[in-house]
């Protein structure tokens, strides 16, 4: 088998086919015999070196063309020729195997020239290089970045997106350290990552880390960093493998509805403003950005109104919620509670004013909305700042206050969509802040027509001296129904009277005031405790009547009590309230055993009334339910029988 078959073949001196890893061998001499046989060429074509070696190689083929263009280069020979291609070669067993052959001429030790024929399976070497050349193109095509290393973490192969990740091509990478500042991701992390996979082997996938590739508008990227070992069919290391998936936006869309759901969740639920302020800010750090504050108008913080189409200077704003707190907040930038001098007129404050978020996404544009104004810049530039969203609390054409956000440790500025964010938040929590503000208002309103509903705080009758006060339950959270009252009857007696109207706010301190009046004007009857409270009875039935509009049904819990400083007697009828305390003069504490009866209101059951001693110098204390179940006071009367 010799000669030029340039037709099949690829001709003298051109790269030839590429060949199994231990391809089929043979030496033919230049007349074209066979002198030697590997046993890869025996697997090949089924042939024992004993029945080949010593015949024509022309034999072999199977194609008369093949065979007279064999014998025609071994007539000719060419010194130095060689060729590549793919031929027909007949099997032991009869059957044509298409081979790959590559001959070259050489010459043994004692100076026989002659050809070295290496062979290999066409069809498995033609899918092989099929795959080789898919996986080259996988490699180079693939759209996320992949670095392959060698054990020493030194870049060895990289693909195209790896190179545009890294702002260099492959030649300048290949051989360097993955953490010589050529890494588009946090280079503490790869090699934490590649030295636990090389010392394991266990491959770690989806390990979200945070990159900040030198090109391109938006550096601040998230991506899936998957690692793996490379290894060979002995399972011996070679390598190593990290691949990269941008997950950016589906990370900003994640955050985006974690922050929105956490703010949804926690901002304005307790109806307490400077709190909805300080659970705004602290959703902001560090979700968004390092340092936050929340600033809103003296007159929201007092339940009232904002002005309206004010300048910035007549603001009057008021640092309310801060993150981080403590000590983590910057040294030298006003805190929880200050107040900033006027504001100027400037354009960046006006479109605050108006509603808009303003977006300073780098140190240049801070300094220039600070510029003629660098007295104040210390009262809003934290040390270190370089990126700044400023939001209004704006809710039903209302400009309640503003939030301020900054980036002084993440080096990623803040972008449109973190402005948006912001926005969005701001708008849920100035709803918060005004609904909290409008609750402050009505809150106000009700302790003060409850104050002044009540009797005075003390009294001075011929009967008893009294002491009574009200301290709304929860810190004031909710102004319900609660009342007392001290009324002086004849014969120097005096009435002594605690109750709870069911519900809370206006509409409940409405009811208890028309129960106080009615209890009242029913003592001046002079009637006894338990036909007073059945008489009270038909007029919280009354009531149910004129109101049922009002869904809740009215009710109210009450104790009347008459006491008689000539025969220090205590006469007293309870409609569900709560039994009174007496203290004697020994010291000892005593609650007074009563049957109450049903809440005013139920109806079709009577009172009783309970008649009992007191010693002069006694005390009675009557409340209202709120004592018994919690650690709040609320009314207590303090009558002292004075005999």
């Amino acid at each position: 088998m010799s000669g030029p078959l340039n037709a099949r073949g690829t001709g003298a001196g051109e790269k030839g086919l590429p060949l199994e890893p231990h391809p089929a061998t043979a030496w033919v001499d230049r007349v074209g015999t066979v002198q030697l046989w590997s046993a890869e060429a025996e697997a090949l074509l089924g042939y024992p070196a004993k029945e080949v070696c010593g015949t024509p190689a022309v034999e072999l083929l199977t194609t008369r063309g093949d065979r007279e263009a064999a014998l025609a280069g071994r007539d000719r020979p060419e010194v130095g020729q060689s060729w590549d291609g793919i031929l027909g070669l007949r099997h032991r067993d009869g059957r044509e195997v298409r081979v790959a052959l590559r001959v070259r001429p050489l010459t043994d030790r004692e100076g026989r020239a002659g050809w070295s024929v290496s062979a290999g399976d066409a069809r498995r070497i033609e899918r092989e290089d099929v795959d080789r050349a898919m996986m080259r193109a996988l490699f180079q095509q693939y759209p996320a970045p992949i670095a392959i290393m060698d054990d020493e973490f030194r870049y060895r192969l990289l693909n195209g997106a790896a190179e545009r990740a890294l702002s260099h091509p492959g030649n300048q990478l290949i051989g360097r350290h993955v953490g010589a500042d050529t890494s588009h991701v946090d280079s503490g992390a790869i090699d934490r990552v590649l030295r636990q996979v090389r010392e394991t082997g266990e491959p770690v996938l989806g390990l979200p880390v945070r990159g900040s590739p030198p090109s391109g508008p938006d550096r601040d990227r998230m991506w899936s960093l998957s690692t793996f070992r490379l290894t060979d069919s002995t399972d011996r290391p070679l390598g190593t493998c990290q691949t990269y998936v941008d997950i950016t936006d589906g990370y900003r869309a994640e955050r985006r509805l974690e922050l929105l759901t956490k703010a949804g969740a926690g901002i304005g639920a307790t109806l307490d403003v400077a709190r909805t302020a300080q659970e705004l800010a602290d959703v902001l750090v560090p979700a968004l950005g390092d340092v936050a504050w929340v600033a809103l108008s003296e007159t929201v913080l007092e339940g009232d109104e904002p002005p309206k189409m004010l300048g910035p200077g007549q603001w009057k704003l008021r640092r309310i919620g801060v993150a981080p707190p403590g000590d983590d907040w910057p040294a030298g930038l006003p805190a929880v509670g200050a107040v900033p001098p006027a504001l100027p007129n400037h354009p960046l404050l006006r479109r605050i004013g108006q509603g808009e978020t303003v977006l300073l996404p780098d140190r240049d544009s801070v300094i220039a909305a600070a510029e003629g104004h660098s007295e104040l810049a210390p009262l809003f530039v934290p040390e270190h700042g370089h990126s700044a969203i400023a939001a209004p609390l704006f809710a039903r054409g209302l400009v309640l206050g503003t939030v301020v956000v900054w980036r002084t440790r993440r080096p990623g500025p803040f972008g449109q969509e973190d402005a948006d964010l912001l926005t969005e938040k701001a708008s849920r929590a100035a709803l918060g802040v005004d609904n909290a503000r409008r609750y402050t208002r009505e809150h106000r309103a009700a302790v003060a027509l409850q104050q002044r509903l009540l009797p005075a705080a003390t009294t001075d009758t011929p009967a008893a001296e009294t002491v009574g006060f009200y301290v709304p339950a929860g810190g004031g959270a909710e102004i319900g129904g609660d009342w007392y009252d001290v009324i002086a009857l004849p014969s120097f007696r005096v009435a002594l009277v605690a109750g709870d109207v069911t519900g809370h706010g206006l509409p409940a301190t409405a009811t208890m005031g028309r129960l106080r009046t009615a209890v009242d004007t029913l003592a001046d009857l002079e009637l006894d405790p338990d036909e007073l409270l059945t008489h009270l009875d038909d007029l919280v039935h009354q009531l149910q009547t004129e109101a049922p509009h009002q869904g809740d049904t009215i009710g109210a819990s009450c104790l009347y009590a008459v006491y008689d400083p000539i025969t220090c007697q205590c006469t007293l009828a309870s409609a569900g309230h709560p039994p009174p305390v007496v203290i004697r003069p020994d010291g000892t504490v005593e609650s007074v055993e009563i049957s109450p009866g049903p809440l005013l209101g139920v109806g079709g059951l009577p009172f009783e009334a309970t008649t009992f001693d007191l010693e002069p110098g006694s005390i009675v204390a009557v409340y209202t339910k709120g004592v018994a179940s919690s650690t709040a006071t609320t009314t207590i009367p303090t009558p002292v029988c004075d005999g």
